[in-house]
């Protein structure tokens, strides 16, 4: 697995971000707190080691940290622990393809009454099968959703390359594909960014209600509710 490791840490270390990618990450916390006021708890997919926690608890709120990485959420339960936040933090080891599964292991998520889920930096774009995770999302009934990831326009492109290029990867390169732009290299970097229009389709043809948001000139944010009040036409 590339996260987790050396290589893959690199995406994380703040040495690596061109001001773009620093102007990226401020805006979607930004963005972020100004949309959790009206949640009780907010639930990061792609935590790593509880890298949102303190907005959630600077604002009051639980926080569940979701990532796929054992090591992640090992060190966030650590550092939950040392600062006694363990009543209103939780970490989960669960695969985002399969995110519904946390209506089954979450605590702190069968007392809630109006969550938030939200993908950071582009968590999104680095899990394997869209399909899988919309459909998860889908299954997931009365929450709210933000996706923050890339546009896929040609500054984004090349703000995107200057940044993994910081990270040293070997063999970058970036694929123009179908559904957007990808970028890979040969140290396990696999990352992308779909098409606006493609992904609107996707998430409407399920029904689930959407809004837009551009940021930061390079990022784009996902508005999403599977709340049945929103789905009734």
């Amino acid at each position: 697995m590339f996260y987790g490791t050396d290589d893959g840490n690199r995406l994380v270390d703040e040495t690596n971000y061109p001001n773009s990618i620093k102007n990226f990450l401020d805006k979607e916390k930004n963005i972020l707190v100004d949309n959790i006021k009206n949640h009780d708890v907010i639930i990061e997919v792609g935590c790593m080691e509880a890298r949102n926690m303190e907005s959630a608890i600077k604002n009051n709120k639980k926080y569940i940290g979701i990532d796929i990485v054992p090591k992640y959420i090992k060190i966030a339960n650590r550092i939950a622990q040392k600062r006694n936040l363990t009543s209103t933090c939780e970490f989960l080891c669960i695969d985002a393809e399969k995110l519904d599964e946390i209506l089954e292991k979450s605590k702190l998520l069968k007392d809630s009454r109006n969550p938030l889920f939200f993908f950071p930096f582009n968590s999104f774009g680095n899990m394997n099968n869209f399909n899988n995770v919309i459909k998860s999302i889908y299954n997931i009934k009365n929450s709210d959703f933000i996706i923050f990831t890339y546009q896929t326009d040609e500054k984004s492109t090349n703000e995107r390359f200057k940044y993994y290029n910081n990270c040293n990867y070997n063999n970058l390169r970036a694929k123009k594909e179908e559904y957007g732009v990808r970028f890979i290299a040969d140290n396990g970097l696999n990352s992308m960014a779909y098409n606006e229009n493609f992904f609107q389709e996707n998430i409407k043809k399920r029904g689930l209600d959407l809004n837009v948001k551009k940021f930061a000139d390079i990022g784009i944010a996902y508005f999403i509710s599977t709340k049945e009040k929103e789905l009734e036409r």
